[in-house]
Protein backbone atom coordinates (compact mmCIF):
# COMPACT_ATOMS: atom_id res chain seq x y z
CA UNK A 1 0.00 0.00 0.00
CA UNK A 2 2.92 2.58 -0.31
CA UNK A 3 5.83 3.16 -2.69
CA UNK A 4 6.93 1.85 -6.14
CA UNK A 5 8.33 -1.46 -7.77
CA UNK A 6 11.00 -0.38 -10.34
CA UNK A 7 12.55 -3.10 -12.22
CA UNK A 8 15.95 -0.87 -13.92
CA UNK A 9 16.83 -3.41 -16.20
CA UNK A 10 16.14 -7.28 -17.07
CA UNK A 11 12.56 -8.53 -16.78
CA UNK A 12 10.23 -9.11 -14.24
CA UNK A 13 8.16 -12.25 -14.63
CA UNK A 14 4.50 -12.85 -13.09
CA UNK A 15 3.20 -16.12 -12.29
CA UNK A 16 -0.58 -14.70 -11.40
CA UNK A 17 -2.22 -11.23 -11.57
CA UNK A 18 -1.10 -8.35 -11.12
CA UNK A 19 -3.52 -5.54 -8.93
CA UNK A 20 -3.57 -2.16 -8.96
CA UNK A 21 -5.80 0.00 -6.96
CA UNK A 22 -8.27 3.03 -7.90
CA UNK A 23 -5.66 5.20 -10.09
CA UNK A 24 -2.71 3.57 -9.60
CA UNK A 25 -0.91 3.42 -13.18
CA UNK A 26 0.65 0.91 -14.90
CA UNK A 27 3.70 3.20 -16.54
CA UNK A 28 5.46 2.64 -19.74
CA UNK A 29 8.32 4.62 -21.13
CA UNK A 30 11.42 6.53 -20.23
CA UNK A 31 8.99 9.20 -20.22
CA UNK A 32 6.03 7.79 -18.37
CA UNK A 33 4.17 7.68 -21.66
CA UNK A 34 2.25 5.03 -21.81
CA UNK A 35 -0.12 5.05 -19.03
CA UNK A 36 -3.08 2.49 -17.73
CA UNK A 37 -4.71 3.16 -14.89
CA UNK A 38 -8.61 3.08 -13.70
CA UNK A 39 -10.21 5.84 -11.86
CA UNK A 40 -12.68 4.16 -9.71
CA UNK A 41 -15.61 5.29 -12.44
CA UNK A 42 -13.84 4.78 -15.78
CA UNK A 43 -10.58 3.31 -17.48
CA UNK A 44 -7.66 4.64 -18.79
CA UNK A 45 -4.90 3.95 -21.54
CA UNK A 46 -3.34 7.63 -22.31
CA UNK A 47 -0.49 8.47 -24.31
CA UNK A 48 1.25 11.28 -22.82
CA UNK A 49 4.55 11.09 -25.28
CA UNK A 50 5.47 11.91 -28.89
CA UNK A 51 4.53 9.79 -31.27
CA UNK A 52 1.25 7.56 -32.00
CA UNK A 53 -0.37 4.73 -30.35
CA UNK A 54 -0.25 1.92 -32.47
CA UNK A 55 -2.11 -1.00 -31.76
CA UNK A 56 -1.31 -4.14 -33.58
CA UNK A 57 -2.22 -7.66 -33.86
CA UNK A 58 -1.10 -10.97 -35.55
CA UNK A 59 -4.52 -13.01 -36.44
CA UNK A 60 -7.11 -11.53 -38.37
CA UNK A 61 -7.42 -8.19 -37.01
CA UNK A 62 -8.77 -5.71 -33.77
CA UNK A 63 -11.78 -5.81 -31.83
CA UNK A 64 -13.46 -3.69 -29.75
CA UNK A 65 -16.36 -5.44 -27.04
CA UNK A 66 -18.50 -5.09 -24.82
CA UNK A 67 -17.11 -7.09 -21.86
CA UNK A 68 -20.67 -9.76 -22.55
CA UNK A 69 -18.99 -10.28 -25.78
CA UNK A 70 -21.26 -7.88 -28.20
CA UNK A 71 -19.09 -6.33 -31.20
CA UNK A 72 -19.01 -2.31 -31.32
CA UNK A 73 -16.26 -2.43 -33.88
CA UNK A 74 -13.99 -5.07 -35.71
CA UNK A 75 -10.80 -3.89 -37.63
CA UNK A 76 -9.98 -6.74 -39.77
CA UNK A 77 -6.45 -6.97 -41.10
CA UNK A 78 -6.34 -6.50 -45.32
CA UNK A 79 -9.83 -6.03 -44.82
CA UNK A 80 -12.72 -4.30 -43.75
CA UNK A 81 -13.80 -2.00 -40.94
CA UNK A 82 -16.91 -2.89 -39.27
CA UNK A 83 -18.63 -0.60 -37.00
CA UNK A 84 -22.02 -1.77 -35.10
CA UNK A 85 -24.64 -0.40 -32.77
CA UNK A 86 -26.11 -2.76 -30.03
CA UNK A 87 -24.22 -5.85 -32.02
CA UNK A 88 -25.81 -4.77 -35.60
CA UNK A 89 -23.55 -3.90 -38.45
CA UNK A 90 -24.19 -0.67 -39.61
CA UNK A 91 -20.79 0.62 -41.74
CA UNK A 92 -18.58 -1.49 -43.63
CA UNK A 93 -15.55 -0.38 -45.53
CA UNK A 94 -15.28 -2.51 -49.01
CA UNK A 95 -12.56 -2.86 -52.03
CA UNK A 96 -14.19 -0.09 -53.40
CA UNK A 97 -16.08 2.21 -50.85
CA UNK A 98 -18.24 1.33 -48.07
CA UNK A 99 -21.67 -0.31 -47.36
CA UNK A 100 -24.02 1.29 -45.02
CA UNK A 101 -26.84 -1.10 -43.19
CA UNK A 102 -29.71 1.84 -42.42
CA UNK A 103 -30.78 5.06 -42.57
CA UNK A 104 -27.72 7.73 -43.44
CA UNK A 105 -29.30 10.86 -41.46
CA UNK A 106 -27.55 14.75 -40.89
CA UNK A 107 -27.23 16.04 -37.35
CA UNK A 108 -29.95 19.06 -38.21
CA UNK A 109 -32.72 19.45 -40.53
CA UNK A 110 -32.36 21.61 -43.69
CA UNK A 111 -28.63 22.42 -42.19
CA UNK A 112 -25.94 20.14 -44.25
CA UNK A 113 -25.45 19.14 -47.98
CA UNK A 114 -24.21 16.41 -50.07
CA UNK A 115 -21.24 17.47 -51.59
CA UNK A 116 -20.93 20.49 -53.11
CA UNK A 117 -20.76 22.63 -56.42
CA UNK A 118 -16.98 21.86 -56.88
CA UNK A 119 -16.76 18.32 -55.76
CA UNK A 120 -19.56 16.81 -56.80
CA UNK A 121 -20.57 12.57 -56.71
CA UNK A 122 -20.77 10.82 -60.01
CA UNK A 123 -24.04 9.15 -60.11
CA UNK A 124 -27.13 8.49 -57.82
CA UNK A 125 -28.84 5.21 -57.90
CA UNK A 126 -31.86 5.03 -56.10
CA UNK A 127 -34.78 2.39 -56.24
CA UNK A 128 -37.24 4.79 -53.97
CA UNK A 129 -38.76 8.07 -53.60
CA UNK A 130 -36.83 11.38 -54.05
CA UNK A 131 -38.66 13.61 -51.89
CA UNK A 132 -38.51 16.90 -51.60
CA UNK A 133 -39.71 20.41 -49.44
CA UNK A 134 -42.21 23.28 -51.50
CA UNK A 135 -39.87 25.55 -53.90
CA UNK A 136 -36.73 22.53 -53.42
CA UNK A 137 -35.72 22.26 -57.08
CA UNK A 138 -34.02 19.91 -59.03
CA UNK A 139 -31.49 21.52 -61.17
CA UNK A 140 -30.03 20.05 -64.20
CA UNK A 141 -27.45 21.68 -66.52
CA UNK A 142 -24.17 23.70 -65.62
CA UNK A 143 -25.75 26.95 -65.30
CA UNK A 144 -28.83 25.06 -63.68
CA UNK A 145 -30.97 25.76 -67.22
CA UNK A 146 -33.39 23.51 -66.18
CA UNK A 147 -35.41 23.43 -63.23
CA UNK A 148 -38.38 21.34 -61.65
CA UNK A 149 -40.29 22.27 -58.20
CA UNK A 150 -43.34 22.72 -56.39
CA UNK A 151 -44.24 26.15 -55.15
CA UNK A 152 -46.89 25.07 -52.34
CA UNK A 153 -48.96 26.02 -54.63
CA UNK A 154 -48.19 25.47 -58.01
CA UNK A 155 -45.95 23.00 -60.18
CA UNK A 156 -43.32 23.95 -62.46
CA UNK A 157 -40.98 23.12 -65.53
CA UNK A 158 -38.91 25.76 -66.26
CA UNK A 159 -36.29 25.99 -69.02
CA UNK A 160 -33.66 28.89 -69.31
CA UNK A 161 -31.92 27.95 -72.30
CA UNK A 162 -32.47 26.96 -76.07
CA UNK A 163 -36.09 24.62 -76.59
CA UNK A 164 -37.54 22.72 -73.64
CA UNK A 165 -38.20 19.23 -76.11
CA UNK A 166 -40.38 16.48 -75.06
CA UNK A 167 -39.07 13.43 -76.58
CA UNK A 168 -41.24 9.79 -76.43
CA UNK A 169 -42.87 6.91 -78.72
CA UNK A 170 -46.05 8.89 -77.60
CA UNK A 171 -46.77 11.80 -75.24
CA UNK A 172 -49.76 12.21 -73.50
CA UNK A 173 -51.22 14.84 -71.14
CA UNK A 174 -53.78 13.66 -68.32
CA UNK A 175 -55.41 14.89 -65.50
CA UNK A 176 -53.71 13.99 -61.73
CA UNK A 177 -55.34 10.23 -60.78
CA UNK A 178 -54.46 9.25 -64.77
CA UNK A 179 -58.09 8.71 -65.51
CA UNK A 180 -59.10 11.23 -68.07
CA UNK A 181 -56.93 12.08 -71.48
CA UNK A 182 -56.40 15.56 -71.81
CA UNK A 183 -53.82 15.73 -75.04
CA UNK A 184 -52.08 13.21 -76.91
CA UNK A 185 -49.39 13.69 -79.67
CA UNK A 186 -48.01 10.48 -82.11
CA UNK A 187 -45.09 11.21 -83.89
CA UNK A 188 -45.54 11.28 -87.40
CA UNK A 189 -49.02 11.10 -86.51
CA UNK A 190 -51.36 12.83 -85.11
CA UNK A 191 -52.55 15.47 -82.28
CA UNK A 192 -55.35 14.68 -80.34
CA UNK A 193 -56.89 17.31 -77.77
CA UNK A 194 -59.79 16.56 -75.53
CA UNK A 195 -62.90 17.77 -73.73
CA UNK A 196 -63.39 16.24 -70.49
CA UNK A 197 -62.00 13.12 -71.80
CA UNK A 198 -63.67 13.32 -75.18
CA UNK A 199 -61.73 13.92 -78.12
CA UNK A 200 -62.73 16.96 -80.15
CA UNK A 201 -59.94 17.78 -82.32
CA UNK A 202 -57.51 15.94 -84.45
CA UNK A 203 -54.71 16.50 -86.56
CA UNK A 204 -54.65 14.45 -89.62
CA UNK A 205 -52.13 13.97 -93.18
CA UNK A 206 -54.50 16.83 -95.22
CA UNK A 207 -56.09 19.35 -92.10
CA UNK A 208 -57.94 18.45 -88.81
CA UNK A 209 -61.02 16.82 -87.66
CA UNK A 210 -63.39 18.84 -85.42
CA UNK A 211 -65.79 16.56 -83.48
CA UNK A 212 -68.85 18.91 -82.67
CA UNK A 213 -69.18 22.86 -83.48
CA UNK A 214 -66.72 25.06 -84.00
CA UNK A 215 -67.41 28.33 -82.75
CA UNK A 216 -65.98 31.49 -83.41
CA UNK A 217 -66.60 35.06 -81.96
CA UNK A 218 -65.64 37.15 -85.09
Amino acid sequence: DGGNVTVESGTLTLNNNLFLKDSDKLVLGTGDDLQLYHTGNHSFIDDTGTGDLILRAAGEGIKLQKYTGEDIAKFIADGAVELYYDDSKKFETTSDGATLTGRLSPAANDTYGLGQASLRWANLFLSGDLDMSDNDKIKLGASDDLQIYHDGSNSYIKNNTGVLRLHGTEIQIRDEDNNENIAKFFPQGAVELYYDNSKKFETTSTGITVTGDVNSTS
